[in-house]
């Protein structure tokens, strides 16, 4: 396993950077733009129509079930060694393809479904004039989804980019640069500059001191939870190699799940609270 809480720290246009985390932040993004575009196409029957000709041809359901066998096979050899990081990354890659393109179907439901819950999770906590913020919400909910869920793949170098506590302190600023943008977007520059000094100016400090702790909040809630969860696998892949670190991760992947939630949930009560007359 990776160790944890070390980064490979380079120079870039003259910065310091975390070059680990820098790269799988990039391959995050990069296999949800692929997910994004198999369920894009799958919305044209031509698509639809090419996948079940696929899918019966190579023997439908047994298909699905001797895919996830040889993913299971090749996590195991990677483990215990006897397959090269690279060419079990490439193997996993190209599995994963083949699934999204014989089951890309089933793939567009379940994004249309978590489309439609963020969708009512707005529109039930967020004031109509705030929500405009959904594009914003649902990217940073599915980003932070999947970075924390790619940390859990048991091959050496790959660490989720959220247990880097740079990367949620940028998510966190994002939010609060959102909440200040959507706060002056629907109550007018003035009047939300103005809220800070309310019910009078002695309240100012209370406010700012407020409004600058919600993104450490942010930040550290999630990089804390994700930090913990990978040193604690890092640990019990150590003592207990076989079964016990499986059972962990079905644990960091809710938790995971959780986590993603409840940074969209507060970036939610802060952007409603900023825009709340």
């Amino acid at each position: 396993m990776h160790a944890v809480g070390e980064h490979d720290v380079r120079f870039l246009l003259g910065l310091k950077v975390n070059y680990d985390t820098l790269t799988m932040s990039w391959l995050t993004i990069i296999a949800l733009g692929v997910i994004c575009l198999v369920a894009f196409m799958f919305r044209y029957q031509k698509i639809r129509d090419f996948s079940h000709k696929a899918n019966s041809l190579l023997g439908g359901k047994r298909t699905r079930y001797f895919t996830w066998a040889v993913l299971l096979i090749i996590l195991v050899a990677n483990f215990l060694g006897f397959m090269p990081d690279n060419t079990a990354f490439w193997c996993i890659a190209g599995l994963i393809l083949l699934l999204l393109i014989l089951h890309g179907h089933e793939l567009q439901g379940m994004l249309e479904a978590l489309y439609k819950f963020l969708k009512d999770t707005v529109a039930e906590n967020m004031p109509p004039a705030a929500q405009s913020s959904f594009n914003f919400i649902a990217t940073m909910f599915i980003f932070i989804l999947c970075a924390n869920m790619i940390g859990l793949l048991p091959i050496e170098g790959f660490k989720s980019p959220t247990a880097d506590v740079n990367v949620t302190l940028g998510l966190a600023l994002l939010v609060l640069g959102a909440t200040f943008y959507y706060g002056c977007k629907v109550r007018g520059v003035k009047e939300y500059l103005l809220s800070f000094f309310q019910p009078n100016v002695i309240f100012f400090p209370v406010h700012l001191i407020d409004m600058l702790v919600k993104p450490f909040s942010l930040a550290f809630r999630l990089f804390g939870n994700i930090f913990a969860g990978e040193v604690l696998l890092m640990i019990l892949y150590f003592l207990v190699p076989v079964a016990v670190p499986t059972v962990w991760i079905a644990v960091s992947m809710f938790i995971g799940v959780i986590q993603a939630y409840l940074f969209a949930m507060l970036s939610i009560a802060y952007i409603s609270s900023a825009t709340n007359h």
